[in-house]
């Protein structure tokens, strides 16, 4: 059975302008790769590997568990002058995460989020954080006639469009937030509750609900938990797919869906995440910021 794999490719603005920066981003990538691996333990399968100093890849099991990951790691990034973006794919291969080098891979995935991430360098004006690129090439000639769409080609350059615009107005909410307005925004996703922020922030709870509504917080918050879950239901309604037009067995599939859930995966992701980032708060975030 083929295994249902997303991927990024993360580069830094402006990362090799200051040699100085370099040495320190190199060990902060370190870090942040040492983050990741105990943000998926025990859930999902994935790697994570540095490239070339300042870029970063990461695979991992589940359609929508690398844009969950390379969202929170932009939440909490620490430079904020040298800002990370993120080109991104999925689709399914038939190896395990365990027997690919990353370092070595060549796969079709790759080369759609490397043209994801260097269509997001072209940008100099408000650069978006996240893009993703789709492989349509569906190997299975009975699946792809029933994803097959008219004019656009198919499914997945359908849905491919629907994601990116939906990121796109996300972005849009990001360039309007001041820094105080990003920082609550992310303590709303992370903490879940005002009165907890305001007390982190020394501020009341009725400052932090005009912060939060003058600057779209929950409309940000709304936009990326929508793209999750777009991701996820994807990632189940290709599955069935697949069932239909091999010699899979329903049976198979639903046991392949009991055992290895999507949406109970990304859920069990994004509470392991939050609960990193809750214990180390006070190092990941400046909460002097007025």
């Amino acid at each position: 059975m083929n295994k249902q794999i997303s991927i990024f490719i993360m580069d830094v603005s402006g990362s090799s302008n200051d040699p100085k920066f370099g040495e320190e981003l190199e060990t902060y990538l370190q870090d942040l790769t040492s983050w990741v691996q105990s943000w998926s333990k025990n859930i999902l399968n994935l790697k994570i590997t540095t490239r070339m100093g300042d870029e970063v890849m990461l695979m991992s099991e589940n359609y929508a568990a690398a844009y969950m990951i390379a969202s929170y790691i932009s939440r909490i990034w620490k430079f904020k002058n040298h800002k990370p973006y993120f080109g991104l794919s999925f689709g399914n291969i038939n190896k395990d995460i365990e027997d690919i080098n990353l370092d070595t891979w060549i796969h079709p995935l790759v080369k759609q989020a490397r043209i994801a991430n260097n269509e997001i360098k072209k940008i100099k004006d408000n650069r978006p954080l996240f893009r993703f690129k789709l492989d349509n090439n569906v190997s299975n000639t009975t699946l792809m006639n029933l994803l097959k769409t008219e004019p656009s080609g198919n499914l997945f350059s359908v849905f491919e469009t629907l994601i990116n615009t939906l990121i796109e107005t996300q972005n849009l909410y990001f360039i309007r937030q001041t820094k105080l307005q990003e920082l609550i925004t992310t303590l709303q996703l992370i903490l879940e509750k005002q009165r907890d922020i305001a007390r982190l922030l020394k501020k009341s709870p009725s400052t932090i609900s005009s912060h939060l509504n003058k600057a779209d917080g929950f409309e940000v918050i709304k936009s990326f938990q929508r793209t999750i879950e777009a991701l996820t239901s994807f990632q189940v309604t290709t599955l069935r797919l697949e069932s239909i037009t091999s010699s899979q067995a329903d049976s198979e599939i639903e046991y392949v869906l009991k055992q290895h859930n999507p949406y109970k995966t990304i859920e069990q992701l994004d509470k392991q995440i939050k609960a990193h980032i809750k214990k180390n708060i006070h190092n990941f975030f400046d909460l002097t910021i007025s």
